[in-house]
Formats: C-alpha cells, sequence, structure tokens
C-alpha cells in the first residue's frame, strides 16, 4: 500500500509513518517545512524508498497542489490518507471563551479546517477509487456537538467545523471509505496534559483501520476512535 500522512514531523503523523514502513508500505509523508524534521530524517534513512518526506504547510493551497503532483508523480495513485497536522494554541489551554484570543481561533480554523479542506481537495484525485481505499480526517472527541469544548474552546470549535467537512465530504464522494476519527488522548506536545495513551497505540489502532480491520463498521458510521469505535457527533 501507499500512505499520505500529513503533519508527520513528530507525535501520532510521526507514528504512522514508522508503523506503515515497519510493515513494507510506502509512505508519502508531509511535514512541515518551519519545524524539525531530524527524526523523520532519520527514519527515512532506515527505510530507505519506502519514504518520501514532502514539505508541506497544509495552509497554503500552492504547497498541496505541488505535493499531490509530486506525489503521483513517484507513486501513482495512493491507497490512503491520513489528514493529521493540526494546532492546539497555547492560550487555548488556560482561556475560556470570553477570555479566548481571537488569533488563536484564527490560527485554529486555518490549520484544523482550511488545511483538511484542502487537502481533500487536492489529495482524493491521488487516492485510488476503491472500497478498499482510505481517507482519514483527524480530528477530536471535541469536535462533538455534546461535548462542551469549554476547556479548549477554539480547539474545539475548529474540530467541530472539521467534522462536518467530513460529512460534507462523504455526501461528494462516496467509492472511498471516509472518516473523521478521534485518535485518543495522546502522549504528544499537543495533548501532554490530557494524555491517557502513547502517539504510538493510536498509529496502531489505525493501522488496522487502513489495512482493512474492523470491517464491520457500518456504513453510516463514519466518526470513530482510532480502535474503530463509533463517536458521538
Amino acid at each position: 500500500m501507499t500512505i499520505i500522512v500529513t503533519g508527520a514531523n513528530r507525535g501520532l503523523g510521526f507514528e504512522l509513518v514508522r508503523k506503515f514502513a515497519e510493515e513494507g508500505h510506502n509512505v508519502a509523508a508531509c511535514y512541515y517545512p518551519k519545524s524539525s524534521k531530524d527524526e523523520l530524517d532519520a527514519l527515512a534513512a532506515k527505510y530507505g524508498d519506502q519514504i518520501m518526506l514532502v514539505p508541506v504547510d497544509v495552509t497554503s493551497e500552492q504547497d498541496v497542489v505541488r505535493a499531490a503532483e509530486a506525489i503521483r508523480e513517484r507513486f501513482m495513485q495512493a491507497d490512503a490518507v491520513i489528514s493529521n497536522a493540526g494546532v492546539l494554541c497555547d492560550g487555548d489551554r488556560v482561556n475560556d471563551l470570553l477570555r479566548m484570543d481571537i488569533e488563536d481561533l484564527r490560527i485554529s480554523m486555518d490549520v484544523n479546517l482550511l488545511g483538511p479542506a484542502i487537502i481533500i481537495k487536492y489529495f482524493t484525485p491521488v487516492v485510488k477509487r476503491s472500497s478498499d481505499s482510505v481517507f482519514i480526517t483527524i480530528t477530536s472527541e471535541g469536535g462533538s456537538i455534546k461535548n462542551s469544548g469549554s476547556n479548549f474552546p477554539a480547539y474545539s470549535i475548529s474540530k467541530t467545523a472539521a467534522n462536518k467537512l467530513v460529512a460534507v465530504f462523504r455526501s461528494t464522494v462516496s467509492d472511498i471509505r471516509i472518516f473523521a476519527m478521534h485518535p485518543g488522548r495522546m502522549n504528544t506536545v499537543m495533548g501532554r496534559t490530557t494524555a491517557q495513551i502513547e502517539a504510538w497505540e493510536s498509529a496502531e489502532g489505525i493501522y488496522e483501520i487502513v489495512t482493512g480491520g474492523h470491517r464491520e463498521i457500518s456504513e453510516d458510521v463514519w466518526f470513530i476512535d482510532y480502535k474503530g469505535q463509533p463517536m458521538e457527533l
């Protein structure tokens, strides 16, 4: 299989690249060019031609167009996309809605909503049209309307919008499997204050879903967690 992963520099994205490469798959590892990628470079050196490093700012339409063209030239088609790049602003950890910095909301919407929308627009044509193909957008339990979102207001609002994006995506494209996914509360730079699992545990679960596990998931269930369990919208 050929897998496209965004946000591959660190955390879940890095663990997904590692897992798929370990299992013998090809990975287009899309990384944010302004962040360190030393570990990703080492992983690419270890697995050679299996890993293609692709610099992408997901909020840049031009970057994503270039990335899609480069991936198509290298691999022709992809079997799965995991749209994982995201942001949780530091101010969002301490401010409620009435004290929220509006710039934090702008940044959150730019990365967590517009980014996935751009990825969907330009990476979907690269995905092989098959019921075995998968397009996963990493959102969050915070994106559920039933979640108050009071802890991380800007983040939660952006993830709720991202869930709606996936709903519209599903109504537009019907010949691949499409999911919004809560990856679990991971011990990463972003999720360190609420961590319950390690990023590699989430990557293991997502790997099973992408490679054909959890076929029991109903066709009308599209917001799931990393174990394939339905999430409340």
